[in-house]
């Protein structure tokens, strides 16, 4: 079972939540706000994958494996200054909407929390754009990415994450 959601060293990433296969994670608030995975231990069935999924126990990128950077930014201005990160992202999700996929982002919501949603029009990017300097819910639409994933030849296409040093 995760003992780390306790711990100042959890991220609230909630990879331990969308992973539980009988939803015996959930995320709470702590007492500063920050969301923490909790763990009903009467349903936990002990498999272990949310300790396997856990970037903090088992983080992916180590500082020692990092060998190359790179640095790019979106040539027209307009999408830098509605953008961070030189607009790289806008660059991204536009490619993914022309190739008919679905981006998922970090937007405000009407209170000003963030929140996660996805869009199929380059117009609908733009709710994406910008930084977003607080913790945000990834709730249940991390759990709906598989519903866009298509199946070819009887396979599921695989969605990779990567993760960046910053």
């Amino acid at each position: 079972m995760l003992e780390i959601g306790n711990s100042s060293s959890c991220t609230g990433c909630a990879a331990c939540y969308n992973i539980c296969p009988v939803q015996a994670v959930t995320m709470c608030s702590d007492e500063e706000g920050f969301l923490r995975p909790l763990i009903d231990t009467t349903s936990c069935i002990n498999c272990g994958k949310c300790e396997k999924v856990c970037p903090i126990l088992y983080p992916t990128i180590t500082p020692e494996s990092i060998k190359e950077a790179y640095a790019c930014f979106a040539l027209d201005e307009n999408i830098r200054k509605s953008s961070s990160s030189g607009g790289v992202f806008t660059l991204l999700a536009q490619e993914v909407i022309r190739r008919k996929g679905v981006v998922f982002g970090a937007m405000f919501a009407e209170d000003f929390s963030v929140i996660h949603s996805w869009t199929d029009t380059e117009d609908g990017i733009k709710q994406f754009q910008g930084s977003k300097y607080v913790q945000s819910c990834i709730d249940i639409h991390s759990l709906n990415v598989r519903s866009f994933l298509k199946m070819i030849d009887g396979c599921y296409l695989q969605v990779h994450l990567v993760r960046l040093a910053g």
